[in-house]
């Protein structure tokens, strides 16, 4: 399941939502010091900041959880990691066409030349996020599978003994 919607999960996801929020008007403010002259203009750099921010951190774990869910981290490794790289890869671009042009329409808000190092930072930040997310699957994944593992045997020595016992008494 992609979407849990229980009231704590929702209730991290709010949190989780304004700090990229609040993350993307700080990006703004020491980013772009010249949006700080004006209001308006800050106002409509911070939307679009946290909007990326929201877009691809969001987008980017729910593609991850999305996959995860269709390619196993312990059948497939290599498969699920290249197949994860490229998932995001597209989405990221995906994404930040799409937010580029609802500002663009919506807002008049024109990139110009900036929108290179928009789409490089974008792509290096979600990078970076997108690393920790793989990775905190992948650990997890290994987890559960060493967890279940050691079940299995535990469960296989308690056969062999039950086994055992009833060949020395079989009454």
């Amino acid at each position: 399941m992609i979407f849990n919607w229980s009231p704590a999960v929702f209730k991290a996801n709010l949190k989780l939502s304004g700090a990229l929020i609040i993350a993307g008007c700080l990006m703004t403010f020491l980013m772009c010091p010249g949006c700080v002259n004006s209001a308006a203009n800050y106002f409509e750099v911070a939307a679009f900041t946290s909007s990326m921010w929201l877009a691809l951190w969001l987008g980017n774990d729910r593609v991850s959880c999305w996959l995860s869910n269709r390619i196993s981290w312990i059948d497939f490794p290599v498969k699920r990691f290249f197949l994860g790289i490229l998932s995001m890869l597209v989405y990221t671009l995906g994404a930040i066409y799409l937010i580029v042009l609802i500002f663009e329409k919506a807002f008049g808000l024109s990139l110009g030349d900036s929108l290179t190092l928009t789409l490089i930072s974008s792509l290096a930040i979600t990078i970076v996020i997108t690393s920790f997310f793989t990775g905190k699957s992948f650990l997890a994944n290994w987890k559960e599978a060493t967890i279940q593992s050691e079940r299995l045997k535990r469960e296989g020595m308690a056969a062999r003994y039950e086994s055992l016992k009833n060949q020395v008494n079989p009454h």
